[in-house]
């Protein structure tokens, strides 16, 4: 186990673990004369994995563009594919569009898998990595009935069609689960 993100950045702690891969870090520093302190990285990977309280993230691929390092800011667009994440049911080959408004927080833009025959869509929301509890929203798209029912493992009942709907995520100290969610 080398250097992990939460001893550069205590605010990953409980939140990323278990990293491992290879992250390819470019720091630009300026200063001096009339001009402010400035600090802006890029950070590209490809094949990045850990461990989060949701479940495992595997293959994250990308790059992400960071203008204010002190703040942890981005522009809008970043993004990263994400091999295969388990929060519990296993989703593979997703597409993670965000930004970082400044310090410990996420504003997501889309985030996406294949599912089931269809898509499962995490909806637009400001993630805040310090809050001890958040709530998003998780929509189904277009979704196989039977190849759901396969997913999840239930024996013995054969169905047909498509369904979708929303239901809310409730992530409370590292844990996930699902509060009054409707598929029809």
């Amino acid at each position: 186990r080398g250097l992990q993100p939460d001893e550069l950045f205590p605010a990953l702690k409980g939140v990323v673990a278990e990293v491992e891969g290879v992250l390819d870090a470019r720091i630009a520093l300026d200063w001096g004369g009339d001009r402010a302190f400035t600090a802006r990285a890029t950070a590209a990977t490809a094949q990045l994995d850990f461990a989060t309280g949701l479940g495992p993230v595997e293959r994250v691929s990308g790059a992400v563009e960071i203008s204010d390092l002190l703040t942890l800011t981005s522009p809008p667009g970043q993004t990263l594919s994400i091999g295969r994440f388990n929060p519990g049911v296993p989703i593979e080959a997703g597409l993670f569009q965000f930004s970082l408004p400044g310090g410990p927080r996420v504003q997501i833009e889309d985030a996406r898998w294949p599912f089931a025959g269809g898509l499962m869509v995490l909806k637009p929301d400001l993630w805040d990595i310090g809050a001890p509890t958040q709530t998003l929203t998780m929509e189904l798209r277009e979704v196989n009935l039977q190849r759901l029912v396969e997913l999840l493992r239930i024996p013995d009942l054969q169905t047909a069609g498509t369904v979708e709907g929303a239901f809310p995520v409730v992530v409370e100290s590292g844990v996930a689960r699902i509060e009054g969610g409707r598929l029809a």
